[in-house]
């Protein structure tokens, strides 16, 4: 898509969409783009976080993660899950 959200669809046979299968948005990983999601979905427990990566040549997850803390209502940063 123009927003750079990778979206692989289900389409039907008049070539509408039937389902959406698995789009990118919803696996951040390193990256975080506008209308990208960062929070937790409170019905399926699904987290969107933004995970750093070691550096550029290695983009293997690193230590530090960000975050919504639904208890505290806000973002944090965590270190190793703390």
């Amino acid at each position: 898509m123009d927003s750079g959200n990778f979206v692989l669809k289900e389409i039907d046979g008049n070539g509408s969409t039937k389902n959406v299968l698995w789009q990118s948005f919803d696996h951040p990983e390193f990256v975080l783009l506008p209308g990208m999601k960062l929070g937790v979905n409170k019905k399926s427990g699904m987290s969107w976080l933004v995970k750093a990566s070691i550096s550029r040549a290695k983009p293997a997850s690193g230590s530090f993660t960000l975050e919504w803390e639904p208890r505290e209502g806000q973002l944090v940063i965590k270190r190793q899950g703390q």
